[in-house]
């Protein structure tokens, strides 16, 4: 879960390091299904990470972190009536 300081129309990406996301994947690889969330000041988000997912890397700050960016477009508003979630097994 990320928060964010603005709202989610303020920008077209948010951002997650590259390290978060990796440790996702690894976690699909054991079995596990991930779920990005991001909490924006005008409403939550999420986005379930996929195998084949590949996002475009920005390199941020003074000791250029790798960030993966994350088109709010694609991501999904938490809604009152929750979807239901099946497991795969």
């Amino acid at each position: 879960m990320k928060g964010r300081r603005i709202a989610s129309t303020q920008y077209k990406e948010t951002i997650i390091t590259t390290s978060k996301i990796t440790n996702g994947f690894q976690a699909i690889d054991q079995g596990y299904r991930v779920f990005l969330v991001f909490v924006f000041t005008d409403k939550a988000m999420y986005h379930e990470l996929k195998e084949d997912d590949s996002f475009q890397v920005k390199l941020t700050g003074t000791n250029c972190i790798q960030h993966y960016m994350i088109p709010i477009e694609n991501l999904k508003e938490f809604t009152e009536e929750p979807e239901e979630i099946i497991s795969e097994e």
